[in-house]
């Protein structure tokens, strides 16, 4: 009997989603067919802060691409070394080793053709060997299939390192087009740009919030009441200067409690429970509600029920995070909350600029923190109810336009962590 004869379907390499002009397959290669690769230098401390400029961990990963200017560090070598550690225009930058395994291996390009720099003893060099497009290199080195193969060849256990020999049989996935790597680079390129925009956007209206609140907070910008509540309008008269209070003169502090994690029946109830890891330090307004506690917990522990619009202030373990409570709520021992028929928003935000005085408040060895009797004592410019609300809306319109530019970046960025999965095989 003749054996049939199986013909294996040979898979198609090619990325899910392509310019239409390029159809070709993509070729299965390996890193060495691209780059040699070499440790960085190792010099003597003193060598460090002058010299030639350093590629290190932290240039590549906190760039998008690697340019003369922005790289910090020096070091000063002779012209010698330099030329055989010598980074230039095309080269990828690996991080050697990381505490983190999904750290080790992260890549960055360097993409300044007018000046070279060279690099440290924990990068690897990947000097450009053939051709390639080097921002279409970098994009490739940084989709999941890429690091995940880095990450697995990763050895180690309490530090995580990957070598020379590692990198140079990493597979990759090549389209053989320049033309395909130029208009998916400059594709990608494109995103990247319109996130370091946002990026920039959010930077300046942080940058102008901080501006405003120094002047709010010390009276060179007064608001002025309005003609009606209808109308809106300024009759140019002022509101009445701040008077200077206490915080325990405007309101009641309640503190806070955990309920025994042994107890099942505390948990899974439905009044939402907070601790000081709940909290955002650069945010008045976020507080993930992940934890829920009964009625039965209320009663048998020292947690207490917090009302609705309260100004929730961790006192230890996390001191200068607090926020308005959104709903009723109960928080844990690390809180002192502050129950006030003034603005609790205006307070919040007074209390983030003048941030410091809460630190100052502070005692205790081993765990720093301080109690409602402290934090009553603390003296604050405190503004007619009326114009409280006015700051409290404005500096809430501000920080409005920031949430909504971080999360344009946050759509921005799965938005090109999905282009690089799909534009690549």
């Amino acid at each position: 009997m003749e054996a049939a004869v199986i013909e294996k379907k040979e898979t198609k390499l090619v990325p899910k989603l392509r310019f239409p002009e390029f159809n070709d397959n993509w070729e299965k290669r390996k890193l060495s067919d691209f780059l040699s690769f070499k440790n960085g230098i190792n010099a003597n401390k003193e060598d460090y802060g002058r010299g030639y400029k350093f590629i290190n961990i932290l240039d590549i990963i906190n760039n998008d691409y690697l340019i003369y200017n922005k790289i910090v560090g020096q070091v000063n070598i002779s012209k010698e070394i330099f030329d055989k550690n010598i980074v230039e225009y095309g080269d990828i930058l690996f991080q050697r080793s990381s505490e983190t395994r999904e750290e080790v291996g992260q890549s960055n390009v360097y993409l300044d053709k007018s000046q070279n720099v060279t690099f440290g003893g924990f990068v690897i060099r990947g000097k450009r060997i053939n051709d390639y497009n080097p921002m279409y290199m970098n994009f490739l080195l940084k989709t999941d299939k890429a690091r995940k193969e880095m990450i697995a060849k990763s050895g180690g256990s309490t530090r995580y390192n990957i070598g020379q020999e590692t990198l140079k049989g990493v597979q990759i996935h090549m389209t053989g087009f320049s033309q395909e790597q130029q208009k998916i680079a400059s594709f990608l390129s494109t995103i990247e740009t319109k996130i370091q925009q946002l990026q920039r956007k959010k930077e300046l209206l942080v940058q102008y919030k901080k501006g405003v609140m120094q002047q709010v907070f010390s009276q060179q910008i007064r608001f002025k009441p309005a003609l009606s509540e209808v109308e809106g309008e300024d009759d140019g008269s002022e509101y009445p200067k701040w008077e200077e209070k206490r915080f325990g003169d405007i309101g009641k502090f309640i503190g806070g409690g955990t309920p025994s994690s042994d107890i099942e029946s505390y948990w899974n109830g439905n009044v939402p429970w907070i601790s000081s890891s709940d909290l955002d330090e650069n945010s008045i307004n976020k507080i993930s509600i992940t934890r829920h506690i009964t009625n039965i917990a209320i009663e048998k522990s020292a947690t207490k029920i917090i009302p609705k619009g309260s100004l929730v202030i961790v006192s230890r373990v996390g001191v200068g995070k607090f926020a308005v409570a959104p709903e009723n709520l109960c928080t844990s021992q690390d809180f002192t909350n502050l129950i006030s028929d003034q603005n609790t928003i205006f307070l919040a935000y007074y209390l983030s600029h003048f941030k410091s005085l809460l630190f100052r408040l502070c005692q205790g060895t081993s765990i720093k923190g301080f109690t409602g009797k402290d934090l009553g004592t603390l003296k604050i410019g405190l503004p007619i109810i009326q114009e409280q609300q006015k700051i409290a809306d404005f500096l809430s319109a501000i920080d409005d336009k920031i949430d909504k530019t971080v999360a344009q970046i946050e759509i921005t960025q799965r938005f090109k962590k999905g282009l690089l999965q799909q534009m690549f095989v």
